[in-house]
């Protein structure tokens, strides 16, 4: 895996991340785009970049948990 590839591997992973703790600590109606964001210190634009849609990443988050379970 090249650099490039490492690094949008880890970012979607702290997105994914940050993803979790804020489902974790304000549920359903606190998870926006946006606070997603602002929690993994990432750009609107890069959140769709590396995942297209909101669906997605909650996808992401369910496949993660899945994998660890």
């Amino acid at each position: 895996m090249n650099l490039r590839e490492r690094n949008k591997s880890q970012r979607r992973g702290a997105i994914v991340e940050a993803a979790r703790r804020l489902m974790h600590d304000s549920g359903n109606t606190g998870f926006s785009i946006r606070s997603l964001a602002e929690q993994a210190g990432v750009s609107l634009a890069t959140l769709y970049n590396l995942f297209g849609s909101k669906q997605a990443i909650l996808v992401a988050l369910l496949n993660a948990d899945f994998e660890s379970f």
